[in-house]
């Protein structure tokens, strides 16, 4: 049923189409051997009428499918659909930051540059919440003294998280996914489009 679901988001016209085409091939039919295989205008019209009809109730369940509020597969299914299109790194973070450890920064982007576009997911505790216009910059530290784990800045979407993240306290702990930005070889990742993650 799923499947069905999906393909109708993703095509709707197919629910429009078919039965309208069907039901006006079945009314032309019926009214053509009612009528004793009459030929003439009649069958034409009521196939028409038919499809006409068939059309619209088609229309009508596409728009309740395809609605927002079907809370069935809506919202959940839009996100999975949209997650499958992610390509997540098989690095950790703690790898993507050793890989250019030492390096220059010339050359840490030329070895970085195949995993920048790729998403992270990535925790840690609130350090600041600075509100750059556009986006909303976050701050997670990298730990414990000797960590092999990198600190990290995650740009949000100010418009959309702006007033989620003016309630956090720091030494607040989150969970987030973004696409990586930046790697560097002084021990941080950059993420952008980023979005926090509900355990």
């Amino acid at each position: 049923m799923r499947k069905i679901i999906r393909c109708v988001r993703r095509h709707p016209w197919i629910t429009v189409a078919v039965p309208t085409v069907l039901s006006s091939l079945a009314i032309a039919l019926i009214e053509y051997f009612l009528t004793g295989g009459v030929s003439g205008w009649k069958p034409v019209i009521a196939g028409l009428v038919g499809g006409t009809i068939g059309g619209s109730v088609a229309a009508v369940l596409t728009f309740i499918i395809t609605s927002d509020d079907d809370s069935s597969v809506g919202e959940a299914e839009s996100l999975q659909l949209l997650d499958e299109k992610r390509i997540y790194s098989r690095r950790t973070p703690a790898e993507l930051v050793d890989e250019v450890k030492g390096r220059t920064d010339i050359a840490a982007e030329h070895i970085s540059k195949p995993y920048l576009g790729q998403w992270l997911q990535v925790e840690g505790l609130v350090d600041d919440v600075r509100d750059r216009y556009k986006v909303i910059r976050v701050y997670l530290p990298r730990g414990e003294i000797g960590s092999s784990e990198p600190s990290f800045f995650l740009d949000f979407d100010a418009d959309v998280w702006r007033d989620i993240f003016a309630t956090l306290h720091k030494g607040d702990r989150i969970s987030a996914a973004g696409k990586i930005k930046h790697i560097a070889p002084s021990g941080y990742i950059s993420l952008e489009e980023c979005e926090l993650i509900d355990e």
